[in-house]
């Protein structure tokens, strides 16, 4: 929010260097950021000041620099949380939320806002913990899955309008999976294979990563996961770990010489990267 009332995108810009060279100085190589989120409910504790405000252009060019220090920093990039938030005044940490837009104001809001993402190059979205029940309306029968099931769990929401209409072919990470939003929808047991199968190619947050594991395995014995989705979400992120260069040790810490942030020069190109006209 502060950011945004800048009215500059240069601190966004500045803020993806800054949490970019931060996170590689401790061994990160993925930031889990921005917030592409609308503030568009003033209720909505998770969202009001996380976002960048309430206007789609302003977001958009707040997320677009925002990836651009993170890119010039090393790390991969990231937007969350699909498929928007801000709408829904209740918190995804304590019950699964909703955006409850129709189809048409969501393709000129959030729509537009990730699918400017994915044509820029994010290598990864975050599925949250909300469900879209417009899309699966849309559907109809052929709708996979219930309008309330939250996109961390929603294959609908995650292969048919994100990867299909939306082109993404990046990255899809769930959110962290000990919220209620995520662990309310069954046992856990079933959740962790039903949350890759369903598009998420990450599982954020094991709460055990032994129970987990085996709760994957158990999937594939039982056909809660197929082993086709397995294969194509290591496939990516794989895929991921070489586009970083990981496989070249370019994650090694960096140098003590090199542990500097320096935010001055930051080049910003012409036009409306800026919102200002600042020197």
């Amino acid at each position: 929010m502060a950011v945004g009332a800048t009215e500059d995108a240069l601190n966004a810009r500045r803020m993806g260097i800054i949490a970019a060279k931060e996170g590689s100085y401790l061994g990160f190589n993925v930031s889990w950021s921005p917030v592409g989120d609308l503030a568009l409910n003033f209720r909505s504790n998770v969202i009001n000041t996380r976002a960048f405000g309430d206007n789609v252009d302003a977001v958009n060019m707040y997320v677009r620099a925002y990836h651009e220090g993170v890119r010039e920093a090393g790390l991969a990039t990231c937007l969350k949380h699909w498929p928007g938030d801000g709408v829904d005044e209740r918190d995804q940490h304590f019950v699964t939320t909703q955006n409850s837009m129709d189809m048409e104001s969501w393709r000129n809001s959030f729509g537009r806002i990730f699918g400017a993402a994915v044509a820029n190059g994010v290598q990864t979205i975050m599925a949250g913990h909300i469900s879209l029940p417009s899309y699966a309306s849309e559907l109809g029968v052929r709708a996979s899955c219930p309008a309330s099931t939250p996109a961390s769990l929603n294959r609908d929401l995650n292969l048919r309008l994100l990867r299909e209409e939306l082109g993404f072919n990046g990255l899809i990470v769930s959110d962290a999976t000990g919220m209620v939003g995520f662990g309310s929808q069954s046992k856990r047991s079933r959740l962790v294979p039903l949350c890759i199968e369903s598009g998420c190619d990450i599982l954020l947050f094991p709460t055990s990563i032994a129970d987990d594991f085996r709760f994957l395995m158990d999937g594939l014995d039982e056909g809660t996961l197929s082993h086709r989705r397995l294969n194509e979400a290591v496939l990516r992120i794989l895929a991921l770990k070489a586009s970083l260069g990981l496989h070249l040790n370019r994650g090694r810490l960096p140098d003590e010489r090199s542990r500097r942030i320096c935010l001055l020069p930051v080049n910003m190109p012409p036009g409306p990267m800026r919102s200002r006209g600042a020197p």
